[in-house]
């Protein structure tokens, strides 16, 4: 039951996500099903994919950071860029809304499918969907008996239910970031990556509007 727990508490903010993206009217957000377990599952990896184009681009540099701010009564997060210039000085910046800014790779609008396949160790998007869909369908193998009988957890890693922990605090800081501000850039573009992943927008209109 702590398993089937934790693996839905990682779902349903998800879901969470999905359903802000809907609300503030992001293009292409109703293609998403709140409902499809393999549309959740999906969105780990992708976060991943985002943070590990950030340390690609060398921290040292560049440093996103997200922080809270309750100067103006109602506390709301808010992202911090640091950067250092060649004299050592660094700068901060705070875009306004949080992810109102936009990442291009060579003059081109990046939709993080190479960082995917980095870190996922897979050649294709294609294998990418198919582990996912393996690891969806996780929850039914521990909720559902089969004709080989009951299912039973006989172990699991040391930091099954902490890694389980920070993916749901992870979700909820996205959504955070989401849901109280008007449609943002890089929402726009990491949603355009998401679905494209999902083979629910082709590659060639990364850039345009869903």
């Amino acid at each position: 039951m702590a398993v089937f727990r934790a693996i839905t508490a990682e779902e349903e903010s998800a879901t969470a996500v999905f359903h802000a993206l809907m609300r503030v009217g992001y293009q292409g957000s109703k293609k998403l099903n709140p409902r499809n377990h393999i549309h959740k599952a999906a969105l780990h990896p992708f976060l991943a994919a985002i943070e590990n184009n950030f340390v690609l681009a060398h921290l040292d540099v560049f440093q996103p950071a997200v922080e809270i701010d309750s100067r103006e009564g109602i506390p709301r997060l808010k992202t911090r860029i640091t950067l250092t210039s060649e004299e050592g000085k660094q700068m901060w910046g705070y875009p306004i809304p949080p992810l109102h800014l936009e990442l291009k790779l060579n003059g081109k609008v990046h939709n993080f499918a190479d960082e995917l396949l980095q870190l996922t160790d897979k050649q294709t998007i294609d294998k990418v969907i198919d582990a996912i869909k393996t690891r969806a369908n996780t929850r039914n193998q521990v909720l559902y008996a089969t004709r080989q009988g009951i299912p039973c957890v006989s172990e699991l890693p040391d930091d099954f239910f902490f890694k389980k922990r920070d993916r749901l605090f992870l979700n909820l800081i996205v959504y955070l970031l989401i849901d109280p501000y008007p449609v943002q850039q890089f929402v726009q573009q990491a949603l355009n990556g998401f679905l494209s992943m999902l083979g629910l927008l082709p590659q060639d209109q990364l850039g345009e509007t869903p």
